[in-house]
């Protein structure tokens, strides 16, 4: 569980947040179109009303209900995995070049130059070497000694490091336009559909007449700034929810091997041959593990002089695409 923990599926608290806040505005809409405002059709001003309270329970039945079930179904698979790959005896040993697994299927060995990622977490160290070979040895069972040894050969030690953090901007200014680069036509169909109900609400507000018409009129352009700036508010959300541990302060490290990342409670090494691809613009340097999770590593935290380092070796190993 320990390894697998970022797998699990869990409650999107942005997504929830969301929902309610434009389920609140449809509402809010909703009812001042149908009591407030003198409309030609009290069924469509009404609609408004029913499409909130299918929001709000949309909103609550994907946070408690779906999320549980993926959870559970989660667990299962997971349970699956450990019975199938690490239930049993097995016996872990490494020297200076390589390290060696032995289960009841047999023995297996990978070098540590073809190391391609470890972590290091609370009561784990978890390998995955380049032959998709992958160990998880509790530390429980380790010497000092053999612990301090292995994070070596495991984690490396980098020739640069720098403290770093990832700020609201950093990942506000990084997120959207990669969302837009990743999903360019379902962005623009969802704002499209947003300013058509806009153009559809507008369109029934024309012909309104009474005191609430100007509340009406400040809601339904409230609706289209929401709409319009939705992903901010999503991306906010998230970081100060699900990724509170951006904000955290980490040792960021890089070598000819990799990238070194040093946490309060985890320890990562990601070698340059995980990575896909890499990324510089104004603001930061990315490097892909694959099309949507990336490191963000802010340039105002890395030394102008470790910069250009930095800048060579994802040169001499990556495909950089640099953009302003």
């Amino acid at each position: 569980m320990e390894i697998y923990q970022d797998w699990l599926p869990s409650p999107s608290i942005a997504s929830f947040v969301s929902c309610l806040f434009i389920a609140t505005a449809v509402g809010i809409f909703g009812i001042v179109l149908t009591y407030a405002v003198d409309s030609r059709s009290k069924l469509m001003a009404s609609s408004f009303c029913w499409l909130s309270l299918i929001l709000f329970g949309a909103a609550f039945w994907d946070l408690r209900v779906r999320t549980a079930v993926r959870r559970r179904r989660g667990t299962r698979n997971l349970r699956s995995t450990y019975d199938q790959y690490y239930s049993g005896e097995r016996e872990f040993a490494f020297d200076q070049g390589k390290w060696t697994l032995r289960t009841n299927t047999g023995k297996q060995e990978a070098l540590w130059a073809g190391l391609m990622s470890a972590v290091e977490r609370q009561s784990i160290i978890n390998l995955l070497a380049a032959n998709q070979l992958s160990a998880a040895i509790p530390k429980r069972v380790l010497s000092s000694e053999a612990l301090d040894s292995l994070r070596i050969m495991a984690l490396g030690q980098p020739e640069l490091s720098w403290l770093s953090s990832v700020t609201l901007p950093d990942y506000l200014l990084t997120e959207i336009p990669s969302l837009w680069r990743r999903h360019p036509f379902l962005m623009a169909e969802a704002h499209c559909a947003g300013l058509l109900l806009f153009l559809l609400i507008a369109a029934d507000m024309y012909h309104t007449a009474g005191p609430g018409a100007v509340w009406g009129w400040a809601l339904a352009g409230l609706f289209l700034f929401f709409t319009v700036t939705a992903q901010l508010w999503y991306f906010l959300i998230e970081y100060l929810t699900s990724h509170r541990s951006l904000a955290q302060q980490r040792t960021v490290g890089i070598s000819g091997q990799g990238v070194h990342i040093k946490m309060t409670k985890e320890n990562f090494f990601v070698s340059w041959g995980r990575c896909r691809k890499a990324e510089e613009t104004s603001r930061c340097f990315l490097l892909y593990l694959d099309s949507a999770r990336y490191y963000i590593f802010p340039k105002k935290f890395i030394p102008i002089a470790q910069q250009g380092i930095l800048r060579q070796l994802i040169d001499d190993r990556l495909s950089v695409n640099r953009s302003t």
